[in-house]
């Protein structure tokens, strides 16, 4: 499958430069390039480490606890995720844009700090909402399942986590309009290494509440 997708957006690519090149007289600006490296290419490590910070929690509940340790965390996480991807992706997918649109403009720092202030309190109450219900909704996906229910807590605490992350991306404004994009990358190294060594540590410890325990504060170190 994943061999296909490759193959498919190789193909639509190549076919849509050969497009490209024969319907427009297509040449390089050097300097908008260089310009567009400096900007982008930090944010290529920066995306590719974020990958492993998500996925490294389970690798080493796995490795340090159980496969069960890790199928418990895999759906608190899931739990947490969804409400992420309802609550705070749309907000990150429009808070791209909208920051850009109030760049330089008069009452653009009092924009970020409203905000963030609208933000904080939103999530306040979607964290509360895990905490009181999150042990009915692992109940209801782990169809009663003590070894899950016991740990329910653990969705708001990783959802604490995304929610750094969402405020991540206001505090992180300044590096993109000053094009100092490599800071995002040092910031996301940092948050990672922190990921990795609390896990090492907590894990045989504390099983799956150390590991999000691991996971709410790596994102508050990048946030």
């Amino acid at each position: 499958v994943v061999l296909g997708m490759t193959l498919a957006s190789l193909l639509t690519g190549a076919f849509s430069v050969i497009w490209l090149v024969r319907r427009f007289d297509l040449r390089y600006e050097w300097d908008m390039l260089k310009r567009m490296g400096r900007y982008g290419l930090p944010l290529v490590p920066a995306a590719i480490i974020t990958v492993g910070m998500n996925g490294a929690d389970r690798y080493l509940l796995k490795t340090l606890d159980s496969f069960e340790a890790a199928g418990v965390f895999s759906v608190i996480y899931m739990l947490a995720n969804a409400a992420n991807m309802v609550f705070i992706n749309p907000f990150k997918q429009i808070w791209t844009p909208t920051m850009w649109r109030m760049r330089l403009r008069e009452d653009e720092k009092d924009f970020h700090r409203r905000t963030m202030v609208y933000f904080t309190a939103f999530q306040f109450y979607i964290i509360t909402g895990l905490v009181v219900y999150g042990d009915l909704a692992v109940d209801i996906l782990s169809r009663g399942k003590i070894e899950f229910t016991m740990v329910a807590l653990a969705a708001p605490l990783l959802y604490l986590g995304f929610t750094f992350y969402g405020a991540y991306e206001i505090f992180s404004a300044g590096y993109f309009f000053e094009n100092q994009t490599h800071f995002y990358t040092i910031t996301v190294i940092v948050a990672t290494t922190a990921s990795i060594v609390l896990n090492v540590l907590l894990i045989p410890l504390l099983g799956v509440w150390g590991s999000a325990i691991a996971f709410c504060f790596s994102y508050f170190v990048l946030a």
